[in-house]
């Protein structure tokens, strides 16, 4: 009956620490499913992301037949932990340990007795011996981060402590061998040494049948109890990203994209002017400066263009086919002969690295053969790059990252 409360509670906090981590919706801005990030919201990371390894020493007593007739310290053996785990939200995770070590205690019917009789026995009997056998429990735990379940996240954060619940399978090794499951609880208290390992004291109970010790003595059930010290490593790939979301309908106005044209033209135009003042002679300076105005007036009569693309593709829109139509248009009016570049970027909250740099890739060769297959611009005129997944660079809103921007060098 105990069994069935505990892991019920166990259950309930699971389903507590899943409905915890939730996203505030921001209704300031009905025009966009813009997410107002929770401090509890973070990304799901990869598989390999979030492990930690640990290990620690102590000291552990098991609840027997006679512990009144023991004395607290000669009941006390040494205790050994080594564990690996993973955290699949800062908030819950999963581990497998092995524990164990020895056990002492007492025993009348030479269950692991070591042949010595117990003299000081507190009801005066001389018929117990003193016990000792060497033993293991392997055990998978499920734990909870209460400072991440209900402070929210935080990478810098210097205790927590997580309570656990688990079940297992414990052996006695020396003659009168046991093998039976096992069930742990417990509380794994951490203490933030660096950004990869820290601190650990682990509190730990397991529950065992009344035979484990190889002595029945009429109670259904026995245990043990260990405080272990140590150190928990963890392991690169540690950290958790913040959340953020939008809507991938959302449509941007033709002010909006003209606003962004102006502020890619002034980039340009102040590059062009740090690099006319950077001339190391009042003749190159000159030229430069003659130069500049000339690509100024070129970059004024042709904008650059940005091209928005859906998000995790690099196919582009009728729409943004027009915008490109306009762009080789003015180059052909203005007989522009600047070398425009290519850069391909994606948002870097959704997609790894290396899908987001092949993302980016893929969309800026689209725009590239866009502008010399469909609208018989120069190859000459163009160059490629691009950028990968970058954060916000306009609006503060990802979306405007899923672009190919098109602009003179």
């Amino acid at each position: 009956m105990k069994k069935r409360s505990i892991l019920t509670a166990a259950l309930l906090a699971t389903v507590s620490a899943l409905f915890a981590q939730k996203s505030v919706l921001n209704a300031t801005e009905p025009d966009s499913c813009s997410l107002k990030p929770s401090k509890y919201e973070v990304l799901t990371n990869p598989f390999s992301y979030n492990w930690f390894a640990s290990v620690g020493g102590g000291v552990l007593i098991y609840f027997g037949d006679h512990d009144k007739q023991m004395d607290f310290k000669d009941r006390l053996s040494p205790a050994l932990d080594l564990a690996v785990g993973k955290w699949f939200t800062p908030s819950i995770g999963v581990r497998l340990v092995y524990s164990g070590l020895q056990i002492k205690g007492l025993t009348k019917n030479d269950s692991h007795s070591t042949g010595e009789i117990y003299t000081d026995a507190h009801d005066g009997s001389h018929n117990l011996y003193n016990q000792k056998f060497n033993f293991f429990n392997v055990h998978g735990d499920v734990l909870f981060n209460l400072m991440n379940l209900f402070a929210g996240y935080n990478e810098q954060r210097f205790y927590s402590v997580s309570p656990y619940v688990g079940v297992g399978w414990g052996r006695v090794w020396q003659s009168a061998q046991r093998d039976e499951p096992t069930f742990n609880l417990g509380l794994y208290n951490n203490f933030r040494l660096s950004s990869c390992l820290d601190l650990s004291l682990d509190a730990h109970a397991m529950l065992v049948k009344d035979d484990f010790d190889g002595e029945l003595g009429g109670t259904q059930e026995e245990g043990s109890f260990s405080a272990t010290i140590g150190l928990t490593f963890k392991f690169p790939n540690r950290s958790w990203k913040k959340s953020a979301s939008v809507n991938p309908n959302l449509k941007y106005t033709e002010t909006q994209m003209n606003d962004i044209r102006e502020k890619l033209n002034a980039m340009a135009l102040e590059n062009e002017k740090l690099n006319a003042l950077s001339s190391k002679s009042q003749a190159v300076e000159t030229q430069k400066l003659q130069e500049a105005r000339i690509d100024t007036l070129h970059m004024n009569t042709v904008s650059p263009v940005i091209v928005i693309f859906p998000i995790g593709k690099a196919s582009l829109s009728q729409d943004m086919r027009v915008n490109l139509g306009f762009f080789a248009q003015q180059l052909k009016d203005t007989k522009c002969k600047s070398i425009f570049v290519i850069t391909g970027y994606a948002d870097n909250i959704t997609g790894s690295q290396q899908f987001n740099e092949q993302l980016s890739r893929k969309r800026a060769q689209a725009v590239y053969e866009c502008l010399t297959t469909e609208f018989v611009v120069s190859a000459s005129q163009l160059k490629l790059a691009y950028k990968g997944g970058v954060g916000n660079m306009f609006y503060n809103n990802p979306a405007l990252s899923r672009a190919a921007i098109t602009k003179a060098e």
